[in-house]
């Protein structure tokens, strides 16, 4: 994230950019890049044990020392004024504790998305992070460009990259694989 760049037009009043990296660009763990995941509710149906589950809710928090104030990764439902840069759901930081900022992981393979729910999620585990109140997963893509005082970055949204290829719905419920609903396209990286 970016603290010296701001999103206009947030109902929040105060955001900031979330950009990613490439993979061969990466520098590091470094105060702007590490986030702490927490549950919005201490006690929930999975227990209250310290670990981060597959179907919990949670807020995805910046590094205590970026801000004075504590800043959540939140986005806000795309409109004509609310948008990011590529004109997709915006995703930034903000101040405001509300459910703007609530997520939940889910499983890669939509085929095993309902089976999932509930398991432990593994370091170093390929995800899907959905933010709750729109339904749409947090993405970002190489066509995305971003300049800002670190370079040029990929911008960070909320945007459901899906194949387009067929998925077969209709067979694997044939064979009793998986129930309508369950999501059954792949997301593309």
């Amino acid at each position: 994230m970016d603290i010296g760049d701001r999103v206009p037009n947030i109902p929040c009043g105060e955001a900031y950019n979330v950009t990613s990296t490439s993979q061969g660009q990466n520098p590091g763990p470094m105060t702007r890049s590490v986030f702490k995941l927490t549950r919005v509710e201490a006690r929930d149906i999975f227990g209250d044990d310290e670990f981060i589950r597959y179907g919990q809710k949670l807020r995805i928090e910046a590094n205590d020392y970026l801000h004075r104030k504590g800043l959540q990764l939140s986005s806000y439902k795309h409109s004509a004024i609310v948008c990011s840069q590529t004109n997709k759901q915006v995703a930034c930081m903000t101040p405001c504790n509300d459910y703007n900022g609530v997520w939940v992981i889910d499983s890669v393979d939509p085929n095993f998305r309902f089976e999932m729910q509930g398991e432990i999620v593994k370091s170093g585990e390929p995800l899907c992070i959905r933010h709750v109140q729109t339904c749409v997963y947090l993405g970002s893509c190489k066509d995305c460009k971003y300049k800002n005082d670190f370079g040029t970055e990929n911008e960070v949204h909320c945007h459901n990259h899906c194949t387009t290829n067929k998925s077969q719905n209709l067979s694997l419920e044939y064979e009793g694989r998986l129930t309508s609903d369950v999501p059954t396209k792949f997301l593309s990286s």
